[in-house]
């Protein structure tokens, strides 16, 4: 198991550096596409509540209210799962 030497900090300000090799190949595969899709799905729940967001239920409002925020944060995810992804591809060649 590597000791994570040759991994640079993901996150400003992070107090501790993720291995890569905690999630298999599938798995990061599988999170990268979750984090594509997501984005998309906020969105649309998004589109849909806004002309009803008085009748929202308060954690929907929260939610609602901090939409474009995670998908800004998901997009930034998925650069660096995409990352950890093409480090993979490149150690296994």
């Amino acid at each position: 198991m590597s000791d994570c030497s040759n991994i640079k900090d993901c996150e400003k300000h992070a107090d501790k550096v993720y291995c890569p090799n905690r999630f298999t190949f599938e798995e990061m595969c599988n999170i990268k596409m979750a984090l594509h899709l997501a984005p998309g799905y906020i969105e649309d729940f998004m589109e849909s509540a806004k002309d009803d967001y008085e009748s929202l239920a308060q954690n929907q409002k929260v939610f609602y209210n901090k939409g474009e925020e995670l998908m800004a944060k998901m997009e930034e995810l998925e650069g660096k799962v995409n990352n950890l992804i093409s480090m993979a591809i490149m150690q296994s060649e």
